[in-house]
């Protein structure tokens, strides 16, 4: 089980250099991303049939109330199934609640580890431990250096750019990533550092380590500019909402941004079945029943 504390990674490319892009050799970023497979995302695949691809960079903001956390274990679970390596990062969860989720939706998770098939990544934990040693110090011990802050994107940076210099294995490639909430990382840095990792470092280890990576940040906890900024950087803008309609809430999901791919952009209502499992309804606007969704959003 990876930790999470370290998640990012560096390509250089110097802009004003007189080699021209005929002459000049590609970075290792750049040659994976020229060589880019499609990757079935489950869920997604019947809205935009081989519109993602290993290596691609998609942003979820989704409503604090809404099926994401069952979506993405959902998908997790489907993802493993249809045999594709998979990576679940914890921000606001603990690993072990990940597994038993699983479990339910029938994954042997187990032996999934075991075959290199499912890979939790962790960094509820740290952030806990942090947070509770930080009241002790304040309450208890005012004297006490303060401990190194988890989910320092400067740091993760750094790991995952010694990680590219490396190199990645092939059992290591080609996998899907979910995320739970990386709102999380918002708590430990300024925005603009975010966005500054993210472009320099994150996007190009992605592209080397051919990982499409779902991140996800709830609507509302960043600036309108954090993701304005965000959404430029992505190939790809997923929507989760939950709205009354007809004296009831209903769970929709949406592509609002793919580039390069036709795609529905449409709202589709989620339904939550008891074992947790979420399945999409596609489904024609009127058959939702829910015209006012797609008129846009109101802010």
């Amino acid at each position: 089980m990876y930790d999470g504390t370290s998640f990012g990674g560096h390509a250089k490319m110097d802009l004003w250099s007189d080699t021209s892009r005929s002459s000049r050799k590609l970075s290792s970023a750049e040659g994976e991303f020229a060589a880019r497979r499609s990757v079935a995302v489950p869920l997604l695949e019947d809205l935009a049939p081989g519109g993602f691809f290993y290596g691609g960079h998609y942003l979820v903001e989704f409503d604090p109330g809404s099926l994401w956390y069952e979506t993405s274990l959902t998908m997790t679970a489907l993802s493993v199934r249809q045999g594709t390596k998979t990576e679940y990062h914890v921000f606001q969860h603990f690993p072990n609640e990940a597994i038993d989720a699983l479990s339910r939706l029938g994954i042997d998770t187990k032996k999934a580890e075991q075959d290199g098939m499912l890979d939790i990544w962790d960094s509820y934990t740290a952030t806990t431990e942090y947070e509770a040693a930080e009241k002790r110090r304040t309450e208890f011990l005012a004297g006490e250096q303060p401990r190194e802050k988890p989910l320092d994107v400067k740091k993760v940076a750094e790991y995952w750019n010694n990680r590219v210099k490396e190199g990645f294995k092939e059992l290591e490639k080609n996998r899907l990533h979910f995320d739970d909430n990386c709102s999380i990382f918002l708590q430990y840095n300024d925005e603009k550092a975010m966005v500054d990792v993210w472009r320099t470092a994150i996007v190009p280890m992605m592209r080397v380590k051919q990982v499409a990576t779902f991140h996800t940040f709830v609507r509302g906890s960043a600036s309108t500019e954090f993701f304005t900024k965000f959404e430029a950087l992505c190939d790809g803008v997923v929507d989760l909402e939950a709205k009354e309609e007809g004296g009831r809430i209903e769970n929709c999901i949406r592509i609002r941004i793919l580039r390069g791919k036709k795609f529905d952009s449409r709202w589709h209502r989620l339904e939550l079945m008891d074992n947790g499992m979420v399945a999409v309804e596609v489904a024609r606007p009127e058959e939702l029943g829910l015209s006012g969704w797609f008129k846009g959003r109101k802010t």
